[in-house]
């Protein structure tokens, strides 16, 4: 999970510079939805544990942009993260709550 979220950190900082590109920069720190307990953890506490070792340094940049006010990591459940509609195979019912979720709604039959 933390690698995870190290890699899509990375993948928002190069669509915050993007944005900065394009005129749209946001001072604001940029909301990071993560499920994981243990994840959040990681990035509160000061320093490592035996059982975090095995997490490389260059992973740990996470917690540097929290420090400064670049992101900030919010705890969401699991059954309430919306990228599960793009990530994750779902029964119809959960895809018709995440798609309502984000503003998509189903194409009207051609027949109507």
């Amino acid at each position: 999970e933390y690698i995870s979220l190290a890699e899509g950190c990375r993948e928002l900082l190069w669509l915050k510079k993007l944005m900065r590109d394009f005129d749209e920069a946001t001072n604001s720190p940029t909301r990071v939805f993560e499920d994981n307990q243990s994840c959040i953890g990681l990035l509160k506490q000061n320093s490592g544990t035996k059982r975090s070792k095995h997490v490389d340094t260059k992973y740990h940049f996470v917690k540097q942009l929290v420090e400064e006010k670049q992101i900030d990591i919010v705890f969401c459940p699991s059954e309430c993260m919306l990228a599960d509609l793009l990530t994750k195979p779902l029964n119809r019912v959960k895809l018709e709550i995440l798609r309502n979720e984000i503003g998509i709604r189903a194409a009207p039959d051609e027949e109507e």
